[in-house]
């Protein structure tokens, strides 16, 4: 959920005193994988928050990419901080096919974003872990 209170304006008139919510976010992040140069999650840092207040740089506090191999479902989770890119192996990523990242910016004062659009990636690793099996009896000499 996201509610992000940044201010609390009261309205007061002779009859009753009225309070206004004021929700002010950062504009989510936009993700990108580059898998020419390895497997790599990359963004550009917002410049402004929601309501169009400007976002300088050294206001972000950090991002939180998601992992998850169900879309909307994220099991794993990095925090990002002072950089613009992870690489997909910063993941636990052992299993093969489709996994989905997104991710938030939480700002220096611990507001958040919303959640970026979720992107989906295809993933071979490529030193899978490898399961025995075994039937019968094992016999070392």
């Amino acid at each position: 959920m996201r509610i992000l209170l940044i201010a609390t304006i009261m309205l007061v008139s002779s009859s009753m005193a009225l309070a206004e919510t004021v929700l002010v976010s950062i504009e989510p992040i936009v993700i990108k994988i580059t898998p020419e140069d390895g497997c790599y999650l990359r963004w550009v840092a917002p410049d402004e928050r929601e309501n169009g207040d400007d976002l300088p740089l050294e206001e972000i506090g950090s991002y939180t990419i998601y992992a998850g191999q169900e879309t909307g479902v994220y099991t794993q989770q990095v925090e990002v901080i002072g950089d613009t890119e992870i690489p997909c192996k910063a993941f636990d990523i052992t299993d093969p096919g489709d996994w989905f990242f997104a991710g938030i910016t939480t700002d220096t004062k611990g507001l958040h974003s919303k959640l970026s659009k979720e992107i989906i990636k295809s993933v071979n690793p490529i030193n899978p872990p490898v399961k025995f099996i075994f039937s019968g009896e094992l016999i070392v000499q």
